[in-house]
């Protein structure tokens, strides 16, 4: 398991090397000797050592990982759209796809013309559109210091007419058509 940051050591003649991996992702990992991680409620850096190991100091880790999170946030993104063209009163799912966080997990919130917990699925959200109804998806995590909202209007595209007018004109175009042809053929004999 990766921590968003965290400190790797090697033993090199009785002193100890330190290092730290930043983690944006959860496959960077040392062999698996996590040594130290942040505590981002408690503020301060957690060491993981085994007590025979020895004590070991690191007083810019905290400082250093907050730095991390900032990068964090920059990378967050959040787009919500719906499956398929919306039709009144006609079934549909909204998917709101977040992208580019670390660490895991996110924790997405539906709500319904402005309303609280209307709806709370993890990411796409089964709608009728009505109307003037106005979705937000909003996004919860540890990296971010308040939840993210996107929102999508109803806007529902009548159906066009012109195909049905086209392909109206068309046939009466085709029988205008026989229906002359037809004269021809009674008149020649």
């Amino acid at each position: 398991q990766s921590k968003f940051l965290i400190a790797y050591s090697s033993l090199t003649s009785n002193y100890h090397e330190f290092w730290l991996i930043e983690a944006y992702g959860d496959s960077d990992q040392e062999d698996d000797e996590h040594v130290a991680h942040v505590d981002f409620k408690e503020q301060k850096e957690i060491i993981t050592l085994p007590d025979f190991a020895g004590q070991i100091e690191l007083p810019s880790l905290y400082e250093d990982a907050k730095k991390g999170v900032s990068i964090c946030r920059t990378f967050f993104d959040i787009s919500i759209y719906p499956k398929s063209d919306p039709q009144l009163n006609v079934k549909n799912t909204l998917i709101c796809h977040v992208t580019r966080f670390f660490p895991p997990p996110v924790r997405v919130l539906w709500t319904k013309n402005n309303v609280n917990g209307t709806l709370n699925l993890f990411s796409q959200l089964s709608f009728i559109p009505e109307e003037g109804d106005i979705y937000s998806c909003s996004v919860e995590h540890k990296a971010l210091q308040q939840p993210q909202t996107r929102v999508w209007d109803v806007e529902i595209t009548e159906p066009s007419t012109g195909p049905s007018v086209f392909c109206g004109v068309a046939l009466a175009l085709g029988l205008l058509g026989l229906a002359t042809g037809a004269v021809f053929i009674a008149k020649r004999n």
